[in-house]
């Protein structure tokens, strides 16, 4: 089973700040274009295809020291977009998404590091079908049907 993976610099928007509003119309800032062509270009230098079927994709991201709080699931849309527009492919094949903070490497430029590859066992990514729902949960359901 072959992985792919990249390095990129990290987004320079979060998830908040992905698009804007012009004329009626919501488009991608200027900064997530510029790096979403990025992603695109490393993607395709040498050109691999991914494989078929359901993939898995680990996001592992190294802030700056700088004192401001990061929040690493800001990182999940703009980066699972981009490498699916470099494939060809619709982001509903990222199945399994992992998010990482890197907080144990020496200092160094910020960065995102990037693996995807094909989700070997659908039974791995089920672990949730284990799990029996608390008595808060059906609280909540049990309301939600009476609304």
């Amino acid at each position: 089973m072959t992985a792919h993976a990249w390095c990129f610099p990290l987004p320079p928007v979060s998830v908040n700040h992905l698009y804007a509003t012009v004329d009626g119309h919501r488009v991608m800032v200027r900064p997530a274009r510029n790096w979403q062509q990025l992603v695109i270009t490393a993607c395709r230098q040498p050109y691999t295809p991914l494989p078929g079927g359901p993939l898995a994709i680990e996001i592992a991201a190294r802030f700056p020291d700088d004192g401001r709080r990061r929040d690493v699931s800001n990182l999940e849309k703009l980066t699972c977009d981009s490498i699916a527009k470099a494939h060809e492919i619709d982001d509903s094949a990222f199945w399994d998404v992992h998010l990482y903070r890197i907080i144990a490497m020496p200092l160094g430029t910020p960065r995102l590091y990037v693996r995807v590859r094909k989700l070997s066992a659908v039974r791995d990514s089920l672990w949730w079908l284990q799990v029996q729902p608390g008595p808060v949960a059906d609280q909540f359901l049990q309301e939600a049907k009476r609304a």
